[in-house]
Formats: C-alpha cells, sequence, structure tokens
C-alpha cells in the first residue's frame, strides 16, 4: 500500500472511531430505540464526507438514513411477524408439520398493532421512507403477498397501508417476477 493510501486510510478510521463520541451517542440517546441505529449510520456518513458540508451531499445522507430506517422498520416490524405467521400456517402443513394456531394468532395480533403504525407513517408520506420508492418498500412483496393466503387481511381496514401495498404489487416490475421464472420453450 502506497504512503498516500495507507495514510488516507488511517485518516478515514481515526475520523470514523472519533465520531462514535458521547456526543453523538447523547444526540441519538434521546430519540426511541428504533430510530438510534440509522441515525447512527447517519451522523458517522456525515462525519465521513471529508469535511465537506455541501448541502446536496447532507441531502443524500439524509436519504440515506430515511432508507436505513425504513429497511429497519420493515425487518423489526414487518417481517419478524410476517415470516414466522407464514411459516405457520402455509409452510408447516406443506412440511407435513403441524401448526400451531396459538402461536399463529399471537404472530398476527403483533404484526396488526405494528401496521397500526404504518398507517400512522403512510398517512403523512407516500412510501416508507418518504415521497420517493425504496427497497425498503420493495421488501414487503414476499411476504405481504402470502399474508393473504395465510388468513391475515392485513391491509383491510387501512387506507394508506391498501394504498400503499397496491401501489408496490402494481408496479410492471413486481408482475414480471412474482410467478417466478417461466420455463425456456425448447
Amino acid at each position: 500500500m502506497s504512503k498516500l493510501s495507507q495514510s488516507s486510510c488511517m485518516r478515514r478510521t481515526y475520523h470514523l472511531s472519533s465520531t462514535s463520541s458521547t456526543t453523538a451517542r447523547a444526540r441519538t440517546r434521546r430519540l426511541s430505540t428504533w430510530r438510534s441505529n440509522p441515525l447512527d449510520k447517519f451522523h458517522t456518513l456525515k462525519m465521513t464526507v471529508l469535511g465537506s458540508t455541501r448541502a446536496e451531499q447532507l441531502h443524500d445522507l439524509k436519504k440515506k438514513a430515511l432508507f436505513e430506517q425504513a429497511a429497519s422498520i420493515e425487518v423489526n416490524n414487518f417481517n419478524a411477524y410476517a415470516s414466522p405467521a407464514v411459516f405457520e400456517k402455509l409452510f408447516k402443513p406443506y412440511l407435513n408439520l403441524t401448526p400451531d394456531p396459538a402461536v399463529y394468532e399471537k404472530l398476527f395480533s403483533q404484526l396488526e398493532a405494528k401496521l397500526d403504525v404504518y398507517e400512522k407513517i403512510l398517512s403523512k408520506q407516500r412510501y416508507l421512507a418518504g415521497d420517493e420508492l425504496t427497497l425498503a418498500d420493495l421488501f414487503h412483496l414476499p411476504y405481504g403477498v402470502l399474508l393473504p393466503q395465510a388468513g391475515c387481511n392485513w391491509t383491510e381496514n387501512r387506507p394508506n397501508v391498501a394504498r400503499w401495498f397496491k401501489e408496490l404489487t402494481e408496479r410492471e416490475s413486481w408482475k414480471a417476477v412474482k410467478d417466478g421464472v417461466k420455463p425456456i420453450a425448447a
């Protein structure tokens, strides 16, 4: 490694480690825990923009932090309940295992509570990370389409969630892949 690249690596390493100061942690400590990880990433990225504070660079960092927050919401508040609920109701019978209705009901009820928060978020913005579609929204498609088959009408009584998910499922890109890989004609 050249002296120049070695010194810039050392500088970057120092800069990243210096961002985990008590000041940065104090800023995020006041926020709820589900937001702290994405905001920590935002502050770290913000501090590593090589000292630049240009508005467009900071705007991109904010968009990245909003994406990270939305992805975190999907993993911890949707997938954590939808995946095991679908497994319990759809995949266990397929695997000749006995589904446990009590487990499904508990997961479904926990998911319902989380979806009420989704409704609130989506009443203020078009997508989870703001008004632009991100992968965090698309991450909901695989289990989102299986939930009704598992007996969970998760968009019912939630007009904003229904609007959002309908928009996702009506995308041409989703329609092209939703049925899986088509066999090649010989």
